[in-house]
């Protein structure tokens, strides 16, 4: 499944309120511009799924997901090389084109990463490089754009109970927001 770009004219769906119980976009190449579209069509998606997709972004070093009109219970973002979801041996050195390459790296070297989760009523952010936490100081709290050695992941919507995001159990970040004072 490919998402692009597409002008507001191009396709019309009713507006009404919708909920959705679960989405899963998996094995899909997805332009991150289409988030937001989605938020306008979908103010409820209890559990979204993001596996083994590719995020088209037009910057390096980030991934954002906006979703500003959405209120989700849970959001997990698995990463895996494309090649995952078709029957082709890995061959290192070899990666598609829409393979987040720099997210990939970060993933396998263990390297840093920082998440902005931005709601309707707070921002929190989480930093981890490897398998440890980092606290956060102001210098990266209000991060808007990844770098190298510090992989943004960006997430904006009205209300997260519970991001999770994970590679395969080389990387992993579940954080649930009651936990946070």
């Amino acid at each position: 499944m490919i998402f692009c770009d597409a002008s507001p004219t191009a396709y019309q769906i009713q507006q009404q309120e919708l909920k959705l119980t679960q989405m899963y976009l998996t094995n899909s190449i997805i332009y991150y511009k289409i988030f937001y579209d989605l938020s306008e069509k979908l103010p409820i998606i209890d559990y979204l799924t993001i596996d083994t997709c590719s995020i088209l972004m037009e910057e390096q070093y980030c991934i954002r997901i906006c979703l500003p009109f959405t209120t989700l219970k849970s959001l997990r973002y698995k990463v895996a090389r494309s090649l995952n979801a078709t029957s082709f041996a890995h061959v290192p050195n070899e990666t598609c084109n829409f393979e987040n390459d720099d997210l990939l790296n970060v993933v396998e070297t263990q390297g840093g990463m920082i998440f902005n989760i931005e709601t309707a009523s707070c921002t929190y952010t989480i930093r981890k490089k490897g398998n440890l936490y980092i606290p956060v100081g102001d210098t990266y709290r209000y991060l808007l754009s990844g770098t190298q050695t510090l992989f943004l992941v960006w997430i904006k919507c009205l209300d997260l109970d519970e991001p999770i995001f994970d590679s395969d159990g080389k990387f992993s970040v579940v954080w649930k927001k009651e936990n946070v004072k």
